[in-house]
C-alpha cells in the first residue's frame, strides 16, 4: 500500500497583490483577507489606476474559477480596512463598467502593480 502526500496548491486568488493572510483571524473569520497591505500611493491617479487594475484582475479569478462570491468578500474587506477612496473609485469604476457591459474581456497586467504602487 503507497500513501500519497498531498500538498496543498496555492489558487491564483492567494496569488492576488491584494490578498494575504489575516493577522488575528478572529472568530466567524476565515484566515485569508481580501483587502491586505493596500495603502494610498500619495498621487490620486495612481491610486485609481491601481484600484483599477485591481478590478480587472478581480474579474479574470471570478471568470476563471467561475467563483462570484469574490466581489462580496473584497468589498467586506475593502469596508472593514477603511480602503482608500481614490483606489475604491477606480476599483468601482471597473466593475460597474463591466456590470454595464462597457469593459471588453478584462486584461489585466499583474506585472504592472509594483509600477503603479510606486
Amino acid at each position: 500500500m503507497t500513501t500519497r502526500k498531498t500538498t496543498r496548491r496555492t489558487t491564483s486568488i492567494e496569488n492576488l497583490p491584494f490578498v494575504g493572510q489575516r493577522a488575528r483571524p478572529g472568530k466567524n473569520k476565515i484566515p485569508r483577507c481580501f483587502w491586505h497591505n493596500v495603502t494610498s500611493t500619495g498621487d490620486i491617479q495612481k491610486d485609481e489606476d491601481l484600484g483599477m487594475l485591481y478590478a480587472h484582475l478581480t474579474l479574470e479569478e471570478i471568470k476563471c474559477h467561475d467563483f462570484t462570491p469574490l466581489l462580496g468578500m473584497i468589498v467586506l474587506d475593502m469596508i472593514e480596512a477603511g480602503c482608500p477612496q481614490q483606489i475604491a473609485a477606480g476599483f468601482f469604476y471597473v466593475i460597474a463598467c463591466a456590470a454595464m457591459g462597457k469593459l471588453k474581456a478584462p486584461t489585466a497586467k499583474p506585472h504592472l502593480v509594483a509600477s503603479v504602487q510606486s
